[in-house]
């Protein structure tokens, strides 16, 4: 550290201070002493001097080099024009004590990061260069980085007193002293740093030869806690006061780049600009001036702005009360505003009022208090905006007259191109805000054109607003270009006056209010557009007390739309719904687009040109069915609902669409689409509120929950009228999920003149009334529920289908294909055949039910017709061919726990089982006139033919009763009889490996002859319970059992009898009786080649044992002979020839099997070798 308490000096020359090889200290000693040298003063290390003054330069540099001074201060360029004080590289400059501290050159320069003039204690801080600027650069910069700060109390006074001498602060400049002062004099005062008091006051001024204001660009912040005053030229791209900013003074300029704000902390700070003072703009960006309050007053006195940037001033204040107070922006005494930039200007008063009198707008050099030729202009008062004398404006840009409320005492005139906007922010809700005084007229001659558009816009966002438009009436367009009339928050409403629209092609007419309404009995004036656009727009929810929707037009109200443009009608509410009372119409080609929560038409809707087209969609926050009783008319081309409609009528020319979740059409009479379609799609609904019918060549019904619904116990009937579009498409088309569905209150009647009605899978009809495709098919591969189902052609229930139907009636089929078909009571196929295949499934719901056809198939796996429930089924087959009634493999008929009557009853009709067919727990199976064949698996409590009944190998008959008016034949199948079987008139032929079997006592096998035959070929007694085998025919062989047949009691009662007159029982050679009970014939012969065995033999007239023939029985009786030619017959207790012989001849052999046996008869013979 150099310390200098007396006098340190080189006349001549130049001192340096460094620090040593370890540096320096700075100090902040008091010292007395004076550093004085005739050229340059360099200071890198630490200096601590009360006085220092150079000739030349005094120059502080180096991070941390540090020059303290005292009352005498730090002066350069005593004996130089060039002398400067200079502080770089983080070089300080700083003061001792309370003196007043100068720092004093022909320039001054603080640059770089750390380098800085400072002071403390209560002393002034003064800085001043008294050079002329050089070229390109300031007498007094405050370089990027460097500081000049006063830390203590006294006043930071910057000066550049040659009248060519300026300040730039690109650094920071700062008071920090509450209440202090900041005071720069100088030519003009450059701001491209921070120019700062933060708790105190700022004032720029001229120096003793005066100011230079500048309109060059800068980039910097001027800002004080407390006021900005300006008598000089101060130029900062942004300038904010506490309280207020003054700028005072003829030629007194404050030039700013983006604004001037007053008033941050105050509530009465003020922007106020007088006695010939100017605010005005460097360039392009938006420039604002804004205070509580804005003042501009005097001659001269103005705030101007020009460049590209948008201008706005704007005053935040509340109007002063009292006598003579002015607003809160005031321009007076010929003071301006002047818009001179080409971007927009906006006057606002935020809390305040603006009138517009006589001179208070016009032309940039007319004088007026408010001035711009071009550009859009904004008068915005947050109280009341008043015209008491014509405003116009003839410039290119909007113009805008807003206020919290509007007085149009006189004309308002918008002439050149742009927009012409009024605009009421009042909150008064009860009346409207928007006033005409008896001079007031809103006039809109703008046109279209240099990026402006023409409109006429009317907004009010709290009051009710009334909408005219025409010629002599308040709001008047006279060219083209967009209309808007807009209550935000209230009622907008269509006066006595009407509105009459001609803004040319692709301009709008927009109607907007939270709620809106059009017309009534007593005011019918129509809206109509002739050229361009309509759009009227209800943002609000519908009134309660009453219920009013929030989109009215009222009855004898009257919206037309003649021109080529758009029309649209929409409430956007959550709870706000369109009402269409009076007449909406379209009446050129394009689409009458109506929207909202639900539109309900009680007048006319209505889209009149043979391409117009009606379009009613939801709003943005969904969508809310009618339920009401409408009765309106819709007509269009093509009508189509996104959203809900609510009419009695709707008459399409061709389609009428609903589409699109919770989409929703309620009809009350009516809905037609007349050359195309009606199509519920996507999630859509049609219903009804009456009895509707619902009419299209086709009808589509198609999507996940779309749906036609028959509702409030009122009936609904659809009918498609053509043809079936395509061979999967039905005239009647339900896919995709979709439904028909009725009730039990509310009839659904589905029908299809030409085509057919199809259901497609995943979809359904529900609870009909009446299904009906009068020359068609009805295909349901989907759920079909129905009373009634009648097909002009077939009823056809594909894989995965389902139908349930009280009375089901096809002209020709009933195909049920892998679905299932549930019949109430009948189900019938007229000429042609029901049949179940595919895994399909045929069922009852009640009982009685009768499926019936001239034939009936059931083939494939898991394929059934199935009495169900504990009801009663019965199919029958009226037709006359073989197969009436066919099981094919997989097919089966089952009656379990219920009651199942099967039945061919046309003549020559059979019932056929094929192989790997069922019919199960049958109570009837019958074939009236023909034969039951089974190559597959019956059962049946009764099974009657009027020809043969016959089971084949690999069939199973088990039947309580069974009855054939021929044969009973069982061809290598098994027939399992419970009470009786019987051939009326043929025979019981058991042959090709076959059995017939009982599964209950007292069985009874009867027949004019019965045979068996073939190897296996049994009937068999079985379960220990008693079989009797009859054969009443009087012929040879009544019974024959042939080679490998077999009549079987083992463990059981078994009885084989012959008991027509001559009828024999003949075992022939391999066959076979065993374990018989009886053996008898009444009235002929037993003649055994085979082998017999049985407790009882009695022949009414000869037993023959022929060679190779074998007989055990325990009693033998022959009314004429026992003959055992060459075979053997062993007896139990006897063998009894009653009149003839008992013979033993040719090799035979009678022997006993038991003790005490009796060989009796009138004669016996025994003779022939080995006899």
């Amino acid at each position: 550290t150099v310390f200098v308490n007396g006098l340190l000096e080189a006349p001549s020359g130049n001192i340096t201070i460094a620090g040593n090889t370890t540096g320096f200290t700075p100090s902040t000693a008091a010292t007395t002493g004076t550093t004085s040298a005739g050229q340059n003063i360099t200071v890198n290390g630490a200096l601590d001097s009360n006085t220092v003054t150079a000739g030349g330069n005094v120059t502080v540099s180096g991070t941390g080099a540090t020059l303290t001074g005292g009352s005498g201060g730090v002066t350069a360029g005593t004996g130089s024009t060039t002398g400067t004080v200079g502080v770089s590289a983080g070089g300080v400059i700083q003061n001792t004590g309370n003196a007043d501290f100068n720092v004093t050159g022909k320039y001054v320069s603080v640059d770089g990061s750390g380098s800085s003039i400072s002071a403390t204690g209560s002393g002034n801080l003064t800085v001043q260069a008294s050079g002329a600027d050089a070229i390109g650069v300031s007498a007094l910069t405050v370089g990027s980085s460097g500081s000049i700060i006063q830390n203590g109390t006294g006043t930071l006074q910057l000066i550049a007193s040659n009248a060519a001498g300026t300040v730039n602060v690109m650094g920071t400049v700062q008071q920090n002293t509450f209440n202090g002062i900041l005071a720069i004099d100088a030519a003009t005062v450059f701001v491209n740093g921070l120019l700062e008091a933060p708790s105190g006051n700022i004032t720029i001024a001229g120096n003793t030869t005066g100011f230079t204001p500048s309109t060059a660009a800068t980039t910097g912040t001027t800002t004080a806690g407390q006021n900005i005053t300006v008598n000089g030229a101060l130029v900062s791209s942004t300038v904010t006061a506490g309280w207020n900013v003054s700028v005072n003074g003829t030629g007194a300029t404050l030039t700013s780049g983006s604004g001037v704000t007053a008033g941050t902390t105050s509530i009465t700070g003020t922007v106020g600009v007088s006695a010939g003072g100017v605010i005005k703009n460097t360039g392009n960006a938006d420039f604002n001036v804004t205070g509580q309050y804005v003042s501009v007053d005097g001659p001269v006195s103005s705030i101007s702005a020009t460049g590209s940037g948008n201008f706005a001033v704007k005053a935040t204040g509340s109007d002063p009360t009292g006598v003579g107070a002015l607003p809160a922006l005031s321009v007076t005494n010929n003071g301006t505003i002047v818009g001179g930039n080409t971007g927009n200007m906006s006057i606002l008063s935020n809390q305040g009022s603006i009138t517009l009198g006589a001179g208070s707008f016009g032309a940039i050099g007319s004088g007026a208090a408010f001035q711009k030729t071009n550009g859009s202009v904004l008068f915005s008062a947050g109280n009341t905006l008043t015209v008491s004398k014509p405003v116009a404006y003839a410039g290119a840009g909007n113009f805008t007259l807003e206020g919290g409320g509007v007085n149009l005492n006189d004309t308002v005139t918008k002439t050149g191109n742009g927009d012409l906007t009024i605009h009421s922010t009042s909150t008064s809700a009860t009346t409207p805000t928007i006033a005409f005084g008896v001079n007031g007229r809103v006039i809109d001659s703008g046109t279209s054109g240099g990026g402006y558009t023409g409109n006429l816009i009317v907004q009010s966002d709290n009051s009710p607003l009334v909408a005219e438009l025409g010629a002599g009436l308040n709001y008047q367009k006279t060219n083209s270009g967009n209309v808007t009339f807009t209550s935000v928050n209230n009622n907008l409403s269509v006066d006595a006056n009407g509105l009459a629209y001609d803004g040319g092609a692709g301009s709008t007419l927009s109607l907007a209010g939270s709620s809106v309404t059009v017309g009534n009995v007593v005011n019918p004036k129509p809206v109509a557009v002739t050229s361009g656009n309509l759009l009227i727009t209800a943002t609000g929810a519908d009134a309660t007390l009453p219920a009013v929707s929030a989109l009215t037009v009222g009855t004898g109200g009257n919206v037309n739309l003649s021109s080529t443009g758009t029309m649209v009608l929409k409430a956007t509410n959550a709870s706000g719904t369109v009402n269409v009372g009076g007449t909406v119409q379209r009446t050129t080609d394009g689409v009458l687009e109506v929207d909202g929560r639900t539109v309900f038409v009680n007048g006319t809707l209505e889209a009149t040109s043979p391409a117009g087209d009606v379009l009613v969609a939801g709003n943005a926050t969904g969508i809310t069915a009618g339920t009401v009783a409408t009765t309106g008319t819709t007509i269009g081309r093509d009508i189509t609902m996104n959203g809900a409609l609510d009419s009695n009528t709707v008459t399409a020319v061709r389609n009428v669409t609903v589409s699109g979740t919770n989409a929703t059409l309620t009809g009350g009479a009516g809905i037609t689409a007349g050359t195309g379609q009606v199509a519920v799609t996507s999630g859509g609904e049609l219903t009804n509120f009456g009895a509707l019918t619902v009419t299209g060549p086709t009808v589509l019904v198609d999507g996940t929950n779309s749906q036609i619904l028959a509702a409030n116990s009122q009936p609904l009937t659809v009918k498609a009228t053509a043809a079936d579009p395509n061979g999967t498409t039905g005239a009647v088309m339900v896919s995709g999920g979709g439904a028909l569905t009725g009730t039990t209150t509310s009839l659904l009647t589905v029908e299809a003149v030409t085509g057919s009605v199809t259901v497609a899978s995943s979809s359904s009809i529900n609870a009909a009334n009446l299904v009906k495709s009068d020359a068609s098919n009805i295909n349901i591969a989907g759920t079909a529920s129905t009373t009634t189902a009648t097909a002009g052609n077939d009823v056809i229930v594909n894989v995965g289908g389902s139908m349930a139907s009280g009375a089901t009636t096809a002209t020709r089929n009933v195909t049920v294909t892998g679905g299932t078909l549930t019949g109430g009571s009948t189900v019938t196929a007229t000429t042609g055949q029901v049949a179940v295949t595919g895994g399909g499934t045929l069922t009852n719901s009640a009982a009685l039910a009768v499926v019936t056809g001239p034939t009936i198939l059931i083939g494939g796996t898991n394929s059934n017709i199935t009495a169900a429930n504990g009801l009663s089924l019965t199919v029958k087959a009226t037709g006359s061919s073989q197969g009436a009634v066919t099981v094919q493999s997989g097919g089966n008929l089952v009656g379990t726990n219920s009651t199942l009557n099967v039945e061919a009853s046309g003549a020559n009709g059979t019932v056929d089982v094929q192989s790997g067919g069922f019919i199960t727990s049958a109570t009837l199976v019958k074939s009236d006139s023909s034969d039951i064949t089974i190559e597959g698996t019956a059962s049946t409590t009764t099974a009657t033919a009027g020809r043969d009944v016959i089971v084949n190998a690999g069939g199973s008959l088990a039947s309580g009763t069974t009855t054939a008016t021929r044969n009973v034949t069982v061809t290598g199948g098994t027939l399992t009889g419970g009470s009786t079987v019987t051939a009326t008139t043929g025979q019981v032929a058991v042959t090709g490996g076959g059995t017939l079997t009982n599964s209950a006592a007292l069985a009874v096998v009867t027949g004019p002859t019965i045979l068996i035959g073939g190897t296996n070929s049994n009937i068999t007694a079985a379960n220990g319970l008693s079989l009797t085998v009859k054969a009443t025919g009087s012929s040879q062989g009544a019974i024959t059992v042939q080679s490998g047949g077999n009549l079987v009691g083992t463990n059981s009662t078994l009885n084989v009898e012959a008991s027509g007159a001559n009828g024999t029982v003949d075992v022939q050679s391999g066959g076979f009786i065993t374990s018989a009970t009886l053996v008898k014939s009444d009235s002929s012969d037993i003649t055994i080649e085979g082998t017999a065995s049985t407790t009882t033999a009695t022949a009414g007239r000869d037993v023959i044992v022929n060679a190779g023939g074998s007989l055990a029985s325990g009693t033998t009786t022959a009314t004429r002979n026992v003959t055992v030619t060459g075979g053997t017959l062993t007896g139990g207790s006897t063998v009894t020839a009653t009149t003839g012989q008992v013979a033993v001849t040719g090799g035979g052999t009678l022997t006993n099997s038991a003790a005490l046996a009796v060989v009796t008869g009138p004669t016996i013979l025994i003779g022939g070798t080995n006899s």
